[in-house]
């Protein structure tokens, strides 16, 4: 009877090393396998704490940016916005100048509300993934007039919290590299649950660029975030790119 401990080929990932040698006159290939799988799983579990410290965090900075800084930001904006009324026997000079720092006080207050969110999406606990996801390429089309086209067939359905925070992570990541470096004018989001895992596919039709050449450099911190989260979720990345001719990432994750 086989030895039920024994992993099957599809649970072993192992290292291949490979030569060409003459054996007794006869031209043959030495070859030789080493299983790494508890090395990389170790790998992945570093990883995955290194990212979950990350998220935490960001997490402490964003609820102190919410808790404090703008509470305080918006006990001022309250106060100033009481002494409105008062100022009217001031000169036209001196009342421009008390606007004018009003609204400083007012776009601070977004700002932080902005950076918050950014730091730590609170929807995605509260709503999921998928609005949380729409509501920020909302922001994307409006802010900067690329065409986001988002499709998706997960609907209100959940998977694991920290997959959803990668994804939502990963979209940021490649968003901001398309407004940084691609030119892109359009960029088509696909988020699909088939059987037992997630189809994440992100494309732009932005300048590309030369793979080796950020590989050799060590540039590309973004495309290493990306790849990291995939790494952390067991996930398959694939990046497909070249100069002039756009930019495709394909993540499968199990779930």
């Amino acid at each position: 009877m086989p030895d039920k401990n024994l992993k099957t080929p599809k649970d072993i990932i192992a290292y291949c090393f490979k030569d060409v040698i003459n054996y007794e006159g006869v031209q043959a290939v030495l070859a030789a396998f080493s299983d790494i799988t508890a090395l990389k799983e170790s790998e992945k579990r570093v990883l995955q704490s290194i990212i979950e410290g990350e998220d935490n965090e960001r997490k402490r900075v964003s609820k102190d940016i919410h808790d404090s800084l703008g509470q305080n930001l918006t006990a001022a904006s309250l106060n100033f916005d009481a002494l409105k009324q008062s100022i009217t026997q001031l000169e036209e000079k001196e009342i421009m100048k008390f606007s004018t720092g009003l609204g400083f006080l007012k776009s601070a207050i977004e700002e932080s509300r902005n950076i918050a969110h950014n730091l730590m999406p609170k929807a995605i606990e509260d709503f999921g993934l998928i609005p949380t996801l729409q509501s920020l390429l909302n922001q994307i089309e409006q802010s900067t007039g690329i065409n986001v086209k988002f499709y998706e067939n997960l609907g209100e359905a959940r998977v694991n919290r920290q997959i959803e925070l990668n994804l939502y992570r990963i979209t940021q990541e490649a968003i901001n590299n398309v407004i940084k470096h691609s030119k892109a004018t359009e960029v088509f989001i696909q988020l699909v649950l088939h059987k037992k895992e997630i189809i994440y596919t992100f494309e732009d039709n932005g300048i590309g660029f030369d793979k080796s050449k950020v590989e050799n450099t060590g540039k590309g911190l973004g495309l290493k975030n990306i790849f990291n989260r995939a790494k952390a979720m067991s996930g398959i990345f694939d990046l497909d790119t070249a100069p002039k001719s756009g930019t495709s990432i394909t993540i499968e994750i199990p779930v």
